[in-house]
């Protein structure tokens, strides 16, 4: 009986033949196309990002950017967090630089879920979760733009102000340019502020509201970075 001679394929050509599922692709595809099981494809996909043939998008996410395939895969990066984690939100740092409203720029990708999704580590975004009565404000506000295939949804201009005031990575408010803010997004700004901010603001001033709620999140901060460096002496 004569033993059947193993072709080889290479590296190359099965990933050209995962390039129909486009710029990036799923573990599973792998499973799928060479029927493999998922220790088989797990090795194999270890093996390819260690060539940098494919770079993985992070964490658990199962997903791979094929760069034998396409090159330039990494620029979709938007569009295979949107894969795994359809509900990020683009945020804070990210709208205001875009929207030219501070020369602070981010090293990274900030995403914000909702605290029922699932969420994922990811090389390049740095992942927050804010609690439903965050959302319900921002919704109630409006206060996000849709996505498509290509793009994730983003905070619009007045809810990433209000973000920014509020959380713990905001920016100081010399930092933005409250002039440049259109009058609708400063309205919608304030429309959040006046439902999450600690501090009970009637002002129709957007940087007064803004300066006012980071003072206020910003001591808040001191005080129980306090309260967790005093010793209680053992009696």
């Amino acid at each position: 009986m004569i033993a059947r001679r193993r072709t080889y394929t290479s590296a190359r050509d099965r990933l050209m033949k995962l390039a129909e599922f486009g710029p990036f692709f799923e573990g599973r595809h792998a499973m799928q196309v060479f029927d493999w099981t998922p220790k088989t494809a797990a090795h194999y996909l270890w093996m390819w990002a260690r060539q940098a043939l494919v770079k993985p998008l992070g964490g658990k996410s199962d997903v791979f950017f094929n760069l034998v395939a396409d090159y330039a895969a990494e620029n979709r990066i938007e569009a295979a967090i949107r894969r795994v984690m359809p509900g990020a939100v683009v945020g804070l740092l990210n709208v205001l630089n875009e929207s030219g409203l501070t020369t602070q720029r981010p090293g990274t990708l900030q995403l914000l879920v909702r605290p029922d999704e699932r969420q994922f580590t990811i090389d390049a975004a740095n992942v927050e979760s804010r609690p439903a009565t965050w959302w319900s404000a921002v919704d109630l506000a409006n206060g996000i733009e849709p996505g498509n295939e290509e793009f994730l949804a983003r905070l619009t201009q007045g809810a990433a102000i209000a973000d920014s005031a509020l959380s713990p990575g905001g920016l100081d408010p010399d930092d933005i340019d409250f002039e440049a803010v259109k009058p609708a997004e400063s309205r919608r700004a304030l429309k959040i502020l006046r439902m999450l901010s600690p501090v009970d603001s009637r002002s129709s001033n957007l940087e007064e509201s803004y300066t006012a709620t980071w003072n206020a999140r910003r001591q808040a901060g001191e005080r129980r970075r306090m309260r967790a460096q005093v010793r209680i002496p053992k009696g």
